[in-house]
């Protein structure tokens, strides 16, 4: 079964965040195909990483997380509402859950769900985690647990001692 990764296209030199994006295939390949589908294609991210290239550099891309196949919608749309929340100008122009797929979205209904405001006092979810969660989830229309436990995936995912150390081989 293919890893699947989810990763930012960030600005050479100062690495801020432009573009998330998941894949299954290895990161400077993604990159490549970017670069590549930019030559021909007028979308925001394209126009972006033309500009770049024009100077002879290219975008950084970084693995952010990698994740199931079932997982990797609800991951990705977490990376880019986090980003957004932060005030990072991303260029992504769809809806990342445009590939949506039912059986993914049923499992991970079925796996949130497990999630309850008991149990989440137990898992050690910080109250602010918490109240961040329940306001992204109503603004957003989503079950709160759902944006709990990714947020729980995320913070272990980046607090992990790996974390950073492998960008798949791109530099």
């Amino acid at each position: 079964m293919p890893q699947h990764k989810v990763y930012a296209l960030c600005e050479p030199g100062t690495l801020e965040v432009r573009y998330v994006g998941r894949t299954c295939q290895q990161l400077r390949h993604r990159l490549r195909k970017h670069i590549s589908n930019s030559k021909i294609s007028d979308v925001p991210s394209a126009v972006w990483i033309r500009s770049i290239t024009a100077t002879e550099l290219e975008p950084d891309i970084r693995l952010l997380a990698v994740c199931s196949d079932l997982e990797i919608v609800g991951v990705e749309r977490a990376w880019i509402a986090v980003f957004i929340d932060n005030g990072y100008d991303l260029l992504n122009v769809c809806d990342a859950g445009k590939h949506d797929n039912k059986q993914a979205n049923e499992k991970q209904a079925r796996r949130t769900a497990r999630l309850t405001q008991g149990n989440i006092r137990m898992l050690g979810v910080p109250s602010e985690v918490h109240a961040q969660a329940v306001a992204l989830a109503k603004r957003d229309g989503v079950k709160v647990y759902e944006l709990v436990a990714l947020a729980l995936d995320l913070y272990d995912r980046i607090n992990s001692p790996r974390n950073g150390s492998d960008q798949d081989g791109a530099q």
